[in-house]
């Protein structure tokens, strides 16, 4: 019995030894192959940066997203300036211990950095200034010695501040898109920031009347670029067989962020009051009060959706909404999926909008729980051709190739 066992302990030891060896290897390969796959990056990023055409004229972004998270403003003009002659330099917001250039897209190119602490820049605000020099020379070692005085830095988001201090002679434009303030988590020192860069800049673009005032106290140079259609996108469409499942109801449908300005009593109100209409709400759920939703058997939330397909659901749209809750943040918002809607001639039913007011004729414009179910049950039963074509055209007349073109002639004003 004592020797079997024995034999049995010897058996393990021999398996455990075995077994601790072929770890070893594979973290040995594993370790092979990531120093491997760091030298490809450094190579193809050689490579990239030798491609590159300086000749063109340079843009450095300091983004407020990721290039592949939902495709919002940012994308929209920097792809069209890519295509009017300008080198897109988009600074990740991750940093590592190797600093290498990605090309994203024809004359785009994403520059990572090397800093001293390596993670989520803006979620961990960790552009200081210590880090910012790290940053700035990690972007010089890039592309710095090719830099030319006519280079324009776009700050896109307060927490780039000690990072924009690093570039001298070098246009600086400032894109004030939010009411920083209105966000619940912002900090206090960002909100002080943005002051500073929009005292700073040679140009500020508002994406809002209220903005563009309180830009203006700080700056002269601020104009506003308000937010446009990709009108070519969704200006023709027709059901592909996404939402085939659910269209033998009216479908009430929503896209973009599902967060805490979502006005939820309205959406509520509209459900219960009518059975036999179906919403559908695309976009990722960053507030717990709107899980709640998924209890109403007339409410479909899908989540995030890839921007190419949008337009596949936003055919099924019978009645497209904007149900905001007026506050600080909302009425300093021109909101992008307006311009997405009526692109396609949709009915559009929003609370009242600042931005949105000059628009009345062309949408429906609800107060409360009740008017929000009226207005859709009205927008529901428009029949009027001429209204769809006037939407249309408000949306090609406010394309984003349009606004590309406002921020050129800004740019041209101050050269």
């Amino acid at each position: 019995m004592a020797s079997r066992l024995t034999l049995k302990v010897k058996k393990f030891k021999e398996i455990l030894r075995f077994e601790s060896i072929e770890l070893l290897r594979l973290l040995r390969l594993k370790s092979v192959l990531s120093s491997k796959i760091e030298a490809d990056r450094s190579a193809v990023s050689e490579i990239i940066a030798e491609s590159i055409d300086f000749n063109r004229r340079t843009i450095i972004v300091l983004p407020n997203i990721t290039w592949g998270y939902r495709k919002q403003r940012p994308q929209h003009i920097f792809s069209r300036l890519a295509k009017k002659g300008f080198n897109i330099f988009w600074v990740s917001q991750f940093t590592s211990d190797k600093e290498t250039i990605e090309k994203i897209d024809e004359n785009i190119y994403q520059l990572n950095l090397k800093t001293l602490n390596n993670g989520k820049l803006l979620r961990d605000f960790h552009i200081d200034d210590a880090n910012a020099q790290e940053a700035f020379q990690s972007i010089k070692r890039l592309i710095g010695r090719k830099l030319k005085k006519d280079s324009i830095l776009f700050t896109l988001h307060p927490a780039w501040y000690y990072l924009t201090q690093k570039f001298k002679q070098i246009i600086k434009i400032y894109d004030l898109m939010d009411l920083y303030e209105g966000f619940s988590d912002s900090k206090k020192e960002l909100i002080e920031k943005e002051k500073e860069l929009i005292l700073q800049a040679d140009l500020v673009f508002a994406t809002a009347e209220n903005l563009l005032k309180n830009a203006k106290d700080l700056n002269s140079n601020s104009f506003l670029i308000r937010n446009g259609a990709d009108y070519d996108n969704f200006k023709e469409i027709s059901p592909s067989g996404v939402l085939d499942c659910i269209s033998s109801k009216k479908i009430i449908g929503y896209f973009g962020s599902m967060s805490d300005w979502l006005d939820v009593k309205s959406i509520e109100y509209l459900a219960k009051n009518n059975p036999d209409l179906n919403l559908v709400f695309i976009g990722k759920i960053n507030s717990r009060s709107i899980r709640h939703l998924y209890k109403y058997k007339n409410i479909y939330l899908l989540g995030e959706i890839e921007y190419q397909y949008l337009r596949c659901y936003l055919a099924y749209f019978d009645v497209c909404i904007i149900p905001f809750i007026i506050n600080d943040l909302i009425q300093n918002t021109d909101p992008v999926k307006f311009y997405e809607y009526i692109s396609a001639g949709k009915p559009v039913v929003t609370n009242v909008l600042p931005e949105l007011k000059k628009y009345k004729d062309i949408c429906y414009v609800y107060k409360s729980p009740n008017s929000f179910n009226r207005k859709v049950l009205k927008a529901l039963k428009e029949n009027d051709p001429q209204i769809v074509a006037k939407r249309k055209i408000i949306a090609r007349n406010n394309s984003w190739d349009k606004r590309v073109i406002e921020i050129l002639n800004c740019i041209s004003s101050i050269e």
